[in-house]
């Protein structure tokens, strides 16, 4: 009766051992399923800031083509003024010239 009791207790031991293994087992499996979907966290917060970053670069790339545009639109109406204001000049010397004739 006494091995029969000492067995009975060995099983139980190596029950609870089984019990314990699928235990850590199962808390090693939730550990790396969080330390995967912390990664993939940090990787999408990553991509989210890369995606705002190249938005960000497009924007001033825009606004540079746009101020670029501007100055040359403005350096155009000067040159038109000039051209103008040359003309204008001009006609009133010949009218001048045409009555000091």
């Amino acid at each position: 009766e006494k091995s029969k009791a000492e067995e009975g207790a060995a099983n139980i031991v190596k029950g609870d051992r089984k019990v314990d293994a699928k235990a850590d087992e199962e808390a090693l499996k939730a550990e790396e399923a969080a330390a995967k979907t912390a990664e993939e966290r940090q990787v999408a917060v990553a991509e989210v800031a890369l995606e705002k970053r190249k938005a960000d670069e497009a924007e001033a790339t825009r606004a540079k083509k746009e101020l670029v545009a501007a100055a040359k639109s403005e350096d155009e109406i000067l040159a038109a003024e000039a051209v103008a204001k040359k003309a204008e000049e001009e006609r009133i010397a010949g009218a001048k010239s045409l009555a000091e004739e």
